[in-house]
């Protein structure tokens, strides 16, 4: 999702927001300004997710089973944790047969992914928590508002 946009930001060679790219995941070699200046963009960095990360929407037709196509027969097998290889009649053929189950069809499973507004959620708290670590100067209160998004942080995450 944000492939390219970290790269982008290093390119301007901006002292206040030295962002370095990760790839697969990997974070090696960073060090606090990385985060720090990270933490400065993850709002702008994410702020499209939501538009993302819908899920794929299955309704099942209102027609009888055996006309349905190839895309259809496979979308209820998918939404059910299915095997859904094969062609057109093998897959017609096994929707049949769980439709007409004595036990009735396999129940439609839950979304893999959690809501976008979780992922939000972490970015919101990962930026105040960051931003708290990262002062100047603290006192014994900043310590404690510290902490306290830390624990938000974790329980978000």
């Amino acid at each position: 999702y944000v492939s390219g946009s970290l790269e982008e930001i290093q390119r301007l060679g901006l002292d206040w927001c030295r962002c370095v790219p990760y790839k697969t995941g990997k974070l090696g070699g960073w060090v606090s300004e990385n985060y720090l200046g990270v933490s400065r963009v993850l709002h702008w960095l994410y702020c499209c997710i939501d538009d993302i990360a819908a899920d794929e929407v299955f309704e099942t037709p209102l027609r009888n089973q055996r006309l349905w196509n190839l895309k259809e027969n496979r979308g209820w097998l998918s939404i059910r944790g299915q095997d859904t290889k094969g062609n057109a009649e093998e897959l017609r053929c096994r929707v049949k047969l769980l439709m007409d189950a004595p036990e009735g069809p396999p129940p439609v499973l839950p979304p893999q992914g959690g809501p976008a507004n979780n992922v939000i959620n972490v970015i919101t708290s990962l930026r105040a928590m960051v931003s708290r670590l990262m002062k100047r100067s603290i006192s014994e209160d900043d310590v404690l508002d510290a902490e306290r998004h830390i624990k938000l942080f974790l329980s978000a995450f």
